[in-house]
């Protein structure tokens, strides 16, 4: 998992094209994280917002901090992405709670 601190010292180096390179593994994580259980799809997306859509903005890259934005508001909050069908909670974690 990249930390803050690990962007930040490759901000202070100066190499963009290490940080693209970062951007976009993370962008392509989040394109196919539906394979991953909830959990963990949630601790990406959260790692997501905390440290990604900030380097978008950074790097001035609006479409990419927007589709990871929108990528993440499915899986933070489902509830105010445009598919009310989608929910964080399935009938397997459901049935965990109550063994």
């Amino acid at each position: 998992m990249v930390e803050v601190t690990q962007i930040k010292k490759i901000i202070v180096t100066g190499d963009r094209d290490v940080l693209l390179i970062t951007l976009l593994n993370q962008l392509y994580t989040m394109q196919n994280i539906s394979t991953k259980p909830k959990w963990e799809q949630l601790e990406v997306a959260l790692q997501s917002l905390k440290i990604f859509l900030p380097l978008a903005a950074y790097m001035r890259l609006p479409e990419i901090e927007e589709e990871l934005q929108t990528m993440c508001k499915a899986i933070i909050i489902p509830e105010l992405s445009e598919d009310s069908s989608t929910s964080l909670i399935t009938d397997f974690d459901l049935a965990f709670f109550k063994l």
